[in-house]
C-alpha cells in the first residue's frame, strides 16, 4: 500500500523496539512513552526516540532534556500521509522520555524514572510511571505508576503482545520478575544469583524467551532466559578488557525481528557484537568508537543500523561485516532511530548536541527512504 510523501510514492512503515510478528495483532493506534528530567524549558527538546505505529499511519518522536532537580519531556506525533504535526504531549512532564512504543488497544509497558513526591519529605525522588494515549482522540488514557517494582527505567522491558513487563530487582537472590500489566501481579521470578548491574534488555518477538544484560568489571555477560519458568538458557561472556577503572557496560540489546540473533553495544570497551539467539556464536563484532546507545536491526534480518559519526548512522551487512549504507543530514546529532517493518523508510530522531559555538541543536525528526537515501520529511 503506498501513501504520497512530500514529492515521492513511498511505502507505509512502522515501529521501533517492537516484536514484529505482532504488529498485525494490533487494532487502536494507542501509544506509550515512558518518562524520564531538566531545568527550564526548551522550544524544541531534542527527540532521543522514535517509533512508526503498526498500520504506518503515524509516526511519533519523543524525548526531553535531563538534570538534576527535575526536567522536561515531550513527545509528539506527525501523520505520515501528510506529515502534518497531529498532536504535541507536554504537560505533566517532569523528566525526559525514556522509550516510547506502540500498542493495540489493551495495555502495553513503556516507563521511565520520573520525578515524584518523596513521601519521608524532602526532595523529589525518582519513580517510574506509564503514560498512553489515544492518538486519532487525542485522549490520554489513565496513568499506571511503576513505582513499586523499585526499578528504573533502563533496567526494564516489555512484551506488548502478551502486556508483561519485566522488572529488574534490587534483592541480592535475584534478578528481577516478569509482571502482568495493567495489575502488576508477578508471572515468574529470576531466581538466580543476581550480578552487579543486572538489567533487563527485551522479550523475544515470540516473548518466550528475556534478554538481560549484566554489568561487572570481572565477568559481564548477557544471558537468555525462559520467560515460562525463569530458568536460564544460555549465556555469553563480554570483552571486559578496559574495565579494570569502570565496569563494562551493556548500553543497548535487542533481539532480531526473526528472533533467531541478538545485537549488543557495550562501554569500557566500546564494543558491537551480533550473535546468535543462543548465544553460542559471534557473527559480527565492530568497533567504531561512538558509545552504541541504539542499534537496530534491519526488519529482512541481514543488517544492523548503528551510529558512526556525530551526525550518521551506517547499516552494516552480517554477513559480508561491511558498510553498505550511511544515511548523513542530521547536523543536530542522531541520536535514535528506527525501520519500518517493508524496511522502506528510517527515521532518525536529533537535537541536543552543542554545536561549534555552544548553542545546543533543537529537537527534528528525518524520515529518509533507506532504498536511494532520500529525505522524504524533515519533521519539527
Amino acid at each position: 500500500m503506498q501513501r504520497k510523501g512530500l514529492a515521492t510514492d513511498i511505502y507505509e512503515s512502522a515501529c521501533w523496539h517492537f516484536p514484529m510478528n505482532t504488529c498485525a495483532l494490533l487494532m487502536l493506534p494507542v501509544f506509550a512513552v515512558s518518562l524520564g528530567c531538566s531545568d527550564g524549558k526548551t522550544d524544541r527538546p531534542p527527540i532521543n526516540h522514535v517509533a512508526f505505529s503498526p498500520d504506518g499511519k503515524w509516526l511519533v518522536g519523543a524525548g526531553g532534556t535531563v538534570k538534576p532537580n527535575g526536567g522536561e519531556g515531550i513527545a509528539k506525533v506527525w501523520e505520515t500521509s501528510t506529515w502534518k504535526l497531529h498532536d504535541t504531549w507536554g504537560e505533566g512532564f517532569t523528566d525526559r522520555v525514556e522509550q516510547v512504543h506502540f500498542a493495540s488497544n489493551e495495555m502495553v509497558a513503556t516507563w521511565s524514572n520520573e520525578m515524584e513526591h518523596n513521601p519521608r519529605g524532602g526532595s523529589p525522588q525518582r519513580g517510574i510511571m506509564l503514560r498512553r494515549w489515544n492518538i486519532p482522540e487525542k485522549k490520554e488514557l489513565p496513568k499506571l505508576h511503576l513505582s513499586e517494582l523499585r526499578t528504573w527505567a533502563g533496567s526494564t522491558a516489555y512484551y506488548p503482545a502478551g502486556n508483561l513487563v519485566a522488572s529488574s530487582s534490587k534483592d541480592a537472590d535475584k534478578i528481577g520478575a516478569i509482571f502482568t500489566v495493567p495489575k502488576l501481579e508477578e508471572t515468574v521470578t529470576l531466581k538466580e544469583d543476581q550480578a552487579r548491574g543486572a538489567s533487563f534488555r527485551g522479550f523475544s518477538p515470540d516473548g518466550k524467551r528475556i534478554l538481560v544484560a549484566i554489568g561487572s568489571a570481572e565477568s559481564p555477560e548477557v544471558r537468555v532466559f525462559d520467560t515460562s519458568n525463569g530458568q536460564r538458557l544460555a549465556a555469553h561472556k563480554l570483552d571486559a578488557s578496559n574495565s579494570k577503572v569502570n565496569p563494562t557496560h551493556v548500553r543497548s540489546a535487542e533481539f532480531s525481528p526473526n528472533g533467531k540473533m541478538i545485537v549488543i553495544g557495550t562501554i569500557n570497551p566500546i564494543k558491537i557484537y551480533v550473535l546468535t539467539a543462543d548465544l553460542s556464536a559471534t557473527l559480527l563484532t565492530l568497533e567504531l568508537g561512538l558509545f552504541p546507545d541504539c542499534l537496530k536491526f534491519t526488519p529482512d534480518n541481514e543488517m544492523v543500523a548503528i551510529k558512526n559519526g556525530r551526525n550518521s548512522i551506517e547499516m552494516y551487512s552480517i554477513k559480508t561485516k561491511e558498510a553498505v549504507k550511511t544515511f548523513d543530514g542530521n547536523p543536530e546529532g542522531a541520536n535514535g532511530w528506527c525501520f519500518s517493518p517493508d524496511g522502506a523508510w528510517i527515521a532518525i530522531g536529533s537535537g541536543g548536541h552543542p554545536d561549534d559555538k555552544g548553542k545546543t541543536s533543537p529537537g527534528k525528526v528525518r524520515v529518509f527512504e533507506v532504498k536511494t537515501g532520500k529525505l522524504v520529511a524533515e519533521l519539527e
